[in-house]
């Protein structure tokens, strides 16, 4: 008998996660982004794409490969001293998975502290990584991951 159950994304995606929150929490530095990159290497299409997102439309940073997934969060580390991430859980919606997190920043210029609940929308297509969307809007990464990539 041939096994039809589909393949959950979540697994694969979980594990390389799982690489950089150690303890559901991590300490976000260039060191922890190259080996979140170097860990989505095998899951990812060649040609994965990443978005951030503001909390409205007037911000969005587009990045291309593995390259630019380090390159995006390079600019985005570059607003802080310190930034942590705390892992709080994932739902899949189809074949795309959605993780939430609360980031906490220390700003690099006022030393001002900054706390996000936020989103991570991983959108796959035939096993593969396809787009990968970081959302400050809960609302709007929960409407994204419903939708097929």
């Amino acid at each position: 008998m041939e096994n039809t159950a589909a393949i959950s994304n979540a697994e694969p995606l979980m594990r390389a996660l799982a690489t950089v929150f150690t303890d559901d929490e991590a300490e976000i530095d260039e060191a922890v982004v190259v080996r979140l990159a170097e860990t989505l290497r095998p899951i990812s299409s060649p040609d994965v794409v990443m978005e951030m997102q503001g909390s409205d439309d007037s911000f969005v940073g587009v990045y291309e490969g593995l390259d630019g997934i380090r390159a995006g969060w390079a600019d985005w580390l570059e607003s802080f001293e310190r930034v942590r991430l705390v892992f709080e859980g994932f739902e899949e919606h189809g074949d795309n998975v959605i993780t939430y997190v609360q980031q906490t920043g220390i700003t690099r210029h006022g030393g001002v502290e900054v706390e996000q609940p936020s989103a991570a929308v991983w959108k796959f297509r035939d096993g593969a990584l396809r787009k990968v969307e970081f959302h400050l809007d809960r609302e709007k990464a929960l409407a994204s991951a419903r939708d097929p990539i």
